[in-house]
């Protein structure tokens, strides 16, 4: 549980990254959809910015804490 919440705080920093907000999340579930939204995003925003060969290395590194969250996640039980 204390995993979970630990994620929960850096989930929610990326979040805030973005002025969303994630209200109400509980389980390893509700995290693990936010994630993957996060993780569409920022592949999204990335490919956007690539295409118009922009720098997208901000995007890149939110791409890359956005996975080391998924990962920590599919650790825990």
């Amino acid at each position: 549980m204390k995993e979970i919440k630990s994620l929960l705080v850096k989930l929610e920093n990326e979040i805030d990254n973005l002025n969303l907000r994630a209200v109400g999340i509980k389980t390893k579930d509700q995290i693990k959809i936010e994630v993957d939204k996060m993780y569409a995003f920022y592949t999204l925003e990335m490919c956007k910015m690539k295409l118009k060969g922009k720098d997208f290395s901000e995007c890149k590194e939110a791409l890359l804490r956005t996975k080391s969250i998924y990962e920590k996640l599919k650790t825990l039980k």
